[in-house]
């Protein structure tokens, strides 16, 4: 039987005012039909009864882990969850976010039984603070190279993946999981795509800064990228103010990516891209 994992960083809800979100959070899990499920819970040492709440919230809820222990940002909190969890894959379901309905994790396991893909990807719901929601499909990983292919909260890696590539870099507060993920196209192909809704996700926040995005997004390139730019530079704001890559970089990425089908025609895409934009370098 597949066994799945939903981790939910927190810290100090109490003073953001997340306590109701945060109840919606677990009881999205707990109802789950699919049994092997659990909900780890990972506080960041929170300062204003947060344990506390937390512990009285899960006290009834029999498939639940909470941990406390000190992290460096929300991607050190997931990395904590996983290393208390013990399911064959893991998922990341922040503490305003939740589940899309009851069957979704047992839609999941239909979905990955067989194959047992890297990971597997769905669709989310976006919620505003109007109460509106927006159905966000995810554009495929065509656009890896340059963006997030797909919603966090979407998603469902497998545990082995996860840990192979040391979890997430919480050098990045903001776009740790475009990191992850750009790693983990580059090195496991073997992705899922489901049309499905996974989980309803509430904008804003943190990962809602542009500008703070739009810094990070190049950092996380020149880490990335640094390896196929040997003998020759990029100018990363050129790139992101053009959003397409030179041609030198993207041929040699296409050199190095092997029989990696994900990559060559991620690689295709933004040189279909450059073409347009006539980007030289």
């Amino acid at each position: 039987m597949v066994s799945f994992s939903i981790i939910t960083p927190v810290f100090n809800l109490i003073r953001s005012g997340r306590e109701d979100t945060f109840r919606q959070t677990v009881n999205s899990v707990a109802a789950q039909s699919w049994p092997a499920v659990e909900h780890v819970v990972a506080d960041g040492v929170s300062n204003d009864g947060t344990v506390e709440f937390v512990e009285h919230v899960l006290a009834e809820k029999s498939r639940s882990i909470f941990v406390s222990k000190k992290d460096r940002n929300l991607y050190g909190g997931k990395n904590n969850g996983a290393e208390a969890s013990t399911g064959d894959y893991l998922m990341f379901i922040n503490s305003d976010d939740y589940l899309i309905d009851s069957r979704i994790i047992e839609t999941l396991t239909r979905a990955v039984e067989k194959e047992r893909p890297s990971l597997v990807f769905g669709s989310i719901q976006r919620l505003d603070e109007a109460g509106v929601f927006q159905r966000s499909c995810p554009p495929g990983t065509n656009i890896f190279l340059r963006q997030m292919p797909f919603s966090t909260q979407a998603m469902a890696v497998r545990r082995d993946v996860f840990f192979s590539l040391s979890g997430f870099d919480e050098s990045f507060p903001i776009l740790g999981d475009y990191d992850f993920f750009w790693r983990l196209l580059f090195r496991y192909p073997d992705v899922m795509q489901i049309d499905k809704d996974i989980a309803v996700f509430r904008t804003g926040g943190v990962s809602e800064d542009y500008e703070a995005r739009r810094r990070e997004i190049m950092d996380v390139w020149a880490k990335n990228y640094g390896r196929f730019t040997s003998g020759f530079d990029v100018d990363w704001e050129r790139a992101q103010r053009r959003r397409c890559f030179p041609f030198r970089l993207l041929w040699a990425i296409w050199r190095a990516s092997g029989d990696n089908a994900i990559v060559r025609s991620a690689v295709a895409h933004e040189l279909g891209r450059s073409l347009r934009r006539m980007v030289v370098v």
